[in-house]
């Protein structure tokens, strides 16, 4: 497996929903066009609870975040705009890829005309004895590779922690 994903968790204070979001599309957009280690990067904010964000990066190979939070200017900019909006440290769970394993199925598409449909994405953290992670790996990937047929499901990752 040659790429990770990093999930950085962050809450934000109330009031601060809006400019953490508008700093954190402008990182994320600044990051994909100007680094190309970077393959996607999504931000998210919770709709239970809108002080809550989660910022997927998924990266092409697995040295790529450790090099970014040491090198990025863009990385250091968006930490500057965001250190009084945030409640606590942003943790950080880094992720190796079990479907898709190839980098261009993260890419995002290029022909995404239809900019007002509604998009909706649900994490699940499964906790997994260990006696049964390969077929649970291998029953989960089945499904994935099941449902992204379906209509109205873009995408289905699965992940496992590092």
């Amino acid at each position: 497996y040659r790429s990770i994903v990093k999930h950085a968790f962050a809450v934000v204070k109330r009031g601060s929903e809006e400019p953490f979001a508008e700093a954190s599309v402008i990182n994320a957009v600044d990051s994909i066009n100007d680094e190309p280690s970077l393959a996607r990067f999504d931000v998210l904010q919770s709709n239970s609870n809108p002080s809550q964000f989660i910022l997927v990066q998924v990266f092409k190979d697995r040295s790529s975040p450790y090099e970014r939070e040491e090198s990025s200017e863009i990385h250091a900019r968006w930490m500057e705009k965001i250190e009084d909006l945030t409640v606590g440290s942003i943790e950080t769970l880094r992720m190796t890829p079990r479907f898709p394993l190839k980098a261009s199925n993260w890419m995002y598409p290029e022909d995404d005309d239809d900019d007002e449909t509604e998009l909706i994405c649900r994490h699940l953290s499964i906790r997994v004895d260990e006696n049964a992670e390969k077929e649970f790996l291998e029953l989960t990937i089945l499904n994935a590779r099941n449902s992204i047929m379906s209509d109205g499901v873009a995408r289905f990752d699965v992940l496992q922690h590092d």
